[in-house]
């Protein structure tokens, strides 16, 4: 084990600052495991990867804030100090390098398939982020979403005539399928609107085999993909089946688009946008796939975990509403939709770690960490940590109204829950994102009060799920 030293002046360029004294690597807190597997058997006794997210506080609590761990095949670093968080997007390069599935990268290997952005990397990567930059995070798309509103209310009329009593069946399935909706319609524009009977009966077959893709990712998460790939085993299968099928319905989605859209050169959706730049037909659907593929579960889960949380706190729910009729009576927009966003991404986000690999030697928690080395941003343990949140695992909206001096009314740090990330590689649907929240919420407690009927948990399946369907009730207003 190496001295501590002072690495003042050995540290790289960008870390030199520092003026403290630096550990070494080898002095970090770790989790003692056993060759080649490490703790993945602990893991594994603890409720296996649906549990990580608990697993991972426990860990937190033993070590503090850094600690690492083998987990199987992948030696992390977890880290949930939102100082040291916003050190590592700082840190993080010209080409911001993150984790990708291993049944992923099998699959587009195997398959000989060029993916979308989300797999780009370096250069190829810089040049089209920053293209699609300048159509998706500089604009506002509450506009865009708006023309879904008959989308919306079809939802609502189905959980109305099919329920019991105004019980909600299918919520999880109806959400996914209404969030594919408005990503195709973002993507396609005008002529999604006008061509509903060619896109829709697909979207409804593409939001089943999606589901599915990510609960075999899940899945071949704990074994080497492969081996589950030479020895021909049934859900390794299963993935590639359903992949096969969601890209193929994609593609042809895309196809029918683009001979839609070739004459149309008013149209400012993002496949016509991609069209105007020449950017060949082949490397528009890597994009656009992915694209799409991507956005429809973080979306439509958010929603679940929104009504979810709005159903268990009436009190929450009411101001919410006298909040939207007095907005729209000043034709604004909601400040308390924002913050329940805000709130409910705080309490379950999406993405319950976000992995980085650093480009070069850095230091983090006071510890030399080296090029390379892979580190997990603990985002579901900072988000519900007393230390930046007061009451953290209360839901409070109003903790995001902003004061005077511009920071929230209680929230001691916004850095500590990042659901979109930050830095360069960031959510680039983000505001898409936003867009369909916002209008969906709007929509729905505009005309109806909601109730859970039933206590969830949380699982993780890559993101984070409830344990359970959840039930809700409406009654109109």
């Amino acid at each position: 084990m190496f001295r501590k030293m002072r690495w003042k002046y050995y540290l790289p360029k960008h870390s030199r600052n520092y003026s403290i004294d630096v550990k070494s690597f080898q002095e970090i807190p770790s989790a003692k495991g056993l060759p080649y597997v490490g703790t993945l058997f602990s893991l594994i006794n603890s409720g296996g990867a649906k549990n990580l997210h608990r697993y991972i506080d426990r860990r937190h609590q033993e070590f503090g804030p850094i600690f690492l761990e083998k987990l199987g095949p992948i030696t992390s670093l977890f880290l949930n100090d939102a100082d040291e968080i916003r050190k590592v997007f700082m840190h993080e390069g010209r080409y911001p390098k993150h984790v990708l599935p291993e049944c992923w990268l099998l699959y587009n290997k195997v398959k000989k398939y060029e993916r979308g952005l989300y797999f780009m990397d370096r250069e190829e990567w810089f040049t089209h982020r920053k293209l699609l930059n300048d159509m998706l995070l500089k604009r506002d798309y509450y506009s865009e979403a708006e023309k879904n509103a008959v989308f919306v209310e079809d939802m609502l009329s189905r959980w109305l005539d099919c329920s019991n009593d105004g019980k909600v069946i299918n919520l999880e399935d109806e959400l996914y399928n209404l969030s594919l909706i408005f990503m195709m319609s973002f993507v396609f524009g005008n002529r999604f609107h006008e061509n509903t009977n060619i896109f829709l009966p697909r979207i409804h077959q593409l939001s089943d085999i999606v589901k599915d893709i990510f609960e075999y990712s899940v899945k071949l998460s704990m074994l080497p993909a492969t081996l589950a790939m030479r020895l021909n085993l049934k859900i390794w299968n299963g993935f590639v089946n359903a992949v096969d099928q969601s890209v193929q319905i994609t593609r042809e989605l895309l196809h029918d688009a683009i001979q839609l859209y070739k004459e149309d050169i008013n149209d400012e959706s993002i496949l016509q946008f991609l069209l105007k730049r020449n950017l060949g037909t082949d490397l528009i659907e890597r994009i656009l796939v992915d694209f799409i593929l991507a956005a429809g579960d973080t979306t439509a889960y958010t929603m679940l975990w929104t009504f979810y949380l709005l159903g268990r706190h009436k009190d929450v729910q009411d101001k919410l509403f006298v909040d939207i009729v007095e907005s729209k009576g000043k034709n604004e927009q909601s400040p308390a939709i924002r913050n329940v966003i805000k709130e409910s991404m705080r309490l379950y986000p999406i993405a319950p770690f976000i992995a980085r690999y650093l480009p070069e030697e850095t230091s983090i928690c006071g510890y030399r960490i080296p090029a390379n080395q892979l580190i997990s941003l603990s985002m579901y343990n900072s988000s519900r940590n007393e230390k930046y949140f007061p009451n953290a695992d209360q839901f409070q909206p109003s903790r995001w109204q902003r004061l005077e001096n511009g920071k929230y009314a209680s929230v001691i740090d916004p850095y500590a829950t990042l659901p979109f990330a930050m830095g360069a590689r960031s959510c680039i649907g983000r505001n898409l994102s936003k867009a369909q929240l916002f209008f969906t919420i709007d929509k729905i407690i505009s005309s109806f009060e909601i109730e859970s009927l039933n206590e969830v948990d949380v699982k993780l399946n890559l993101i984070t799920l409830p344990s359970q369907p959840v039930h809700l009730h409406l009654r109109r207003r």
